[in-house]
């Protein structure tokens, strides 16, 4: 409390795991030399699967079962020879609604992330 302010604040950790289903789209560019550029953009579909406190306390009634949210990003595919590429890219995501469902207190919790993508493609 500073100065005789009231308001009390609390840290809270959550540790969740979610599947996600994204639905998109990714535009691709011609091949370059040896590139390919592409833009990736969508909506992700998140159902919650496990939560717990960080002490290991289920806490499911205080966040929701599903989360809606967009991700945008984009990255380059780059010809290796014959029909082996690799790829790498850079996504980001966040939720468009409050992913707590806690009724005693007043906030909004989002999540965002950064998510790097490499992959071979064969």
């Amino acid at each position: 409390m500073v100065g005789g302010d009231p308001q009390i604040l609390h840290k809270m950790t959550y540790r969740l795991k979610y599947v996600d289903i994204p639905v998109g789209i990714k535009l691709m560019t011609n091949q370059v030399e040896r590139n390919k550029f592409y833009l990736q953009m969508g909506f992700s579909n998140q159902f919650l699967i496990k939560t717990n406190n960080g002490s290991g306390k289920n806490i499911s009634d205080e966040v929701r079962f599903f989360n809606f949210g967009y991700q945008i990003g984009g990255g380059i595919e780059h010809a290796l020879g014959g029909n082996l590429y690799l790829r790498t890219g850079l996504l980001f995501h966040s939720t468009l609604n409050d992913i707590t469902s806690n009724k005693y207190y007043d906030d909004r919790t989002i999540m965002r992330k950064f998510v790097i993508n490499t992959s071979l493609m064969f």
